[in-house]
């Protein structure tokens, strides 16, 4: 579990609180957004009000997220996987005894998990409203589609497409747990209802156009390291935002920091010093007497 930091620097007689968190913490941290580009916005369990969501916000347990048009999130879950969330999507996490389970309601999403950094046991699963999708350590994409409208209000009816970009996912009907197949490297399954479809292979240019979407996620020649890389950076892009947000040495100002909204969108400029004036002469000492 990722632990919550949070920093309160005074600049200016005005105390900074980072990050800002606009209403109480309603459940344990499951993971920390990365990536924030367009609009999206966040419901905690505990409240019914939905609230933007903001780069380096904490994303804890049964968190509602959804994500507006021409938008992508990017959230970093416990220094294992990392979850890009593309526009128009809605989807909420769990965790329970080392199964983490992300479940996505409409919408796309990418997972990447780096399998060295799960404890024997840990398990990741995304649910749909027809599908699951298990693993221990690979990158997917998961797409859920609703049947348009249905008459009498209710659930829509749900399409799932589940594709494996590196490594292997278990996949099966909501409605049937216990009958799974296994979708391999570059290839693909439907899920229409409680009806797992066939199999099919993905050409590399097929593949490159399902990727196009997602920032950074791993291609073909993706290995474990190259993921375990991955993680490793979008940590060191959250302690580079921690370290920038400290006071310089000596100076109360604050550090440059990497936060567009910090300096109102432009760089931030450390002031320069100003020279210290010369003392002024003793009374009765000067250059004629």
């Amino acid at each position: 579990m990722m632990a919550t930091w949070r920093r309160v620097v005074v600049a200016g007689g005005v105390a900074l609180l980072f990050p800002v968190l606009a209403w109480a913490q309603a459940g344990p941290e499951v993971g920390v957004v990365t990536t924030m580009e367009g609009q999206a916005t966040v419901a905690r369990l505990a409240s019914t009000t939905a609230l933007p969501l903001k780069f380096r916000d904490s994303i804890f347990e049964r968190d509602r997220i959804n994500t507006a048009e021409k938008s992508i999130v990017k959230v970093l879950m416990g220094g294992k996987a990392i979850v890009t969330v593309r526009e128009l999507s809605m989807l909420t996490i769990t965790e329970d005894l080392g199964k983490t389970t992300i479940n996505l309601e409409s919408g796309k999403i990418a997972v990447a998990v780096a399998r060295q950094r799960m404890k024997p046991g840990d398990r990741l699963e995304v649910h749909t409203p027809n599908a699951v999708a298990a693993v221990r350590g690979t990158v997917f994409v998961v797409e859920v589609k609703r049947q348009g409208a249905q008459q009498g209000g209710g659930n829509l009816a749900a399409d799932t497409e589940v594709i494996t970009v590196h490594g292997t996912v278990e996949v099966g009907s909501l409605a049937n747990p216990a009958q799974t197949t296994l979708v391999n490297a570059f290839q693909s399954i439907g899920i229409t209802g409680s009806n797992l479809g066939r199999i099919g292979s993905l050409t590399q240019q097929q593949m490159a156009t399902v990727l196009a979407g997602f920032a950074n996620v791993p291609r073909r020649g993706f290995n474990q390291d190259t993921l375990a890389a991955l993680v490793d950076k979008e940590q060191a892009k959250l302690a580079a935002l921690e370290t920038s947000l400290l006071p310089l040495p000596g100076n109360p100002q604050l550090g440059q920091s990497n936060n567009p909204g910090g300096c109102g969108g432009a760089p931030c400029v450390k002031p320069q010093q100003q020279p210290t004036p010369p003392p002024p002469p003793k009374p009765g000492v000067g250059p004629n007497r």
